[in-house]
């Protein structure tokens, strides 16, 4: 387990340099040239133009809700990392930029501890490629931005992590926690009930509160949108508000023939660019997804977990594309871990060339990113 801190922490460490190496050849030109809502709020706090951009696009919403606004398009968010931030904020005197810095920094390290903690026990023999192909990955750096991508991977990979050692009350407790954080981490419950299916003739009732924590946590922010708003589906309502989001059901091939219109008849621009990396990411990292759901099919009854981790990742990606786009998806994407363990099984030569790659395409948009221009 202490190794598996320390190759977190130093890859962690290494990560930031090389995003900070790159944060100064591009200082000079960091201009706020993107529009967003709310794209001023972080100016306030009197920072180095460069960690007021992190908190750019998502960023600031974080921190109005910190600060106890929320508006109908703040209902998208969800709350445990705004009300984080708010705490935080008092013991860095109010400043609740530095506060969000700091825990998506500090629970990046942590997260990826225990993301390399679980899956060592599936892919022992490829966990360093694999983990440095995850914080090589294109929008890795969206783990060191007031975004709650840290935070989630920290309580989600948590919950398994305690799963894996059949410490159910720790594991229902980051369950809650991940729900609380991101929509997506109420799908721990599918796998926390089959656990509880097995065991419930040896543990009692008890164990039938291992998948309701992940709903509860659902549920407490539903009930709060509920009370507040009336509607407690509000923060999927308030998706029409961002990237041209359809609340209707909109299904894959309409994406794709969207998309590949876009491809033919849209003019060659930055958003003509970053469409066509929403397409293709997202079909590599479901192609991979799928790849390896089909691979550990068959031994999901001796052990659910790989074959959980598959179905995830390929619902993390492919739910939020029935609201009609593949925008936000390669940010999404951090979360299709089953790609990853794809990736780790082809030849080392390869891992380095797609490895090189997609660093280099991560600086390009961090480069982007901290001048306001919409990347995920």
């Amino acid at each position: 387990m202490k190794k598996a801190v320390l190759l977190a922490l130093a890859i962690s460490i290494a990560h930031i340099f090389i995003l900070f190496t790159a944060f100064l050849f591009i200082v000079p030109q960091i201009h706020q040239t993107g529009f967003f809502p709310y794209g001023e709020f972080a100016q306030k706090y009197n920072m180095n133009p460069f960690f007021t951009s992190l908190a750019n696009f998502d960023g600031a919403h974080y921190l109005l809700i910190a600060e106890g606004v929320y508006y109908q398009i703040e209902y998208a968010f969800f709350p445990l990392y705004p009300i984080l931030i708010h705490m935080v904020g008092f013991v860095v005197n109010k400043n609740l930029l530095v506060s969000g810095l700091v825990i998506s920094n500090a629970a990046f390290v942590g997260g990826l501890a225990f993301l390399s903690l679980v899956l060592s026990k599936i892919e022992n023999k490829n966990i360093l490629s694999l983990l440095l192909l995850y914080v090589a990955f294109p929008t890795s750096f969206y783990f060191h931005t007031v975004y709650t991508e840290s935070l989630f991977l920290f309580f989600f990979m948590g919950a398994l992590f305690f799963f894996q050692k059949k410490q159910w009350a720790r594991a229902g407790i980051f369950g809650f926690f991940s729900a609380l954080t991101r929509l997506f981490g109420v799908l721990l419950a599918i796998l926390f009930v089959y656990q509880a299916y097995l065991l419930y003739k040896k543990t009692g009732w008890k164990i039938l509160a291992l998948p309701f924590l992940p709903i509860a946590g659902f549920m407490l922010y539903a009930l709060f949108l509920l009370k507040t708003t009336g509607d407690p589906l509000a923060f999927f309502h308030a998706q029409s508000a961002f990237a041209a989001r359809s609340t209707n059901l909109v299904l894959l091939p309409q994406v794709y023939y969207r998309y590949i219109k876009i491809l033919f008849t849209a003019q060659f621009d930055f958003a003509y660019v970053i469409a066509c990396m929403e397409l293709f990411l997202f079909t590599i990292c479901m192609t991979g997804s799928v790849y390896v759901f089909i691979k550990k099919y068959k031994d999901w009854k001796e052990n659910p977990l790989p074959i959980f981790l598959a179905f995830f990742s390929i619902l993390s990606i492919l739910i939020p594309t029935f609201t009609g786009t593949f925008s936000s998806i390669p940010r999404y994407s951090l979360f299709a871990f089953s790609f990853f363990i794809a990736l780790s099984h082809l030849p080392k030569k390869v891992q380095l060339g797609i490895g090189g790659v997609f660093l280099v395409c991560q600086l390009t948009l961090f480069c982007f990113f901290l001048q306001g221009y919409f990347v995920s």
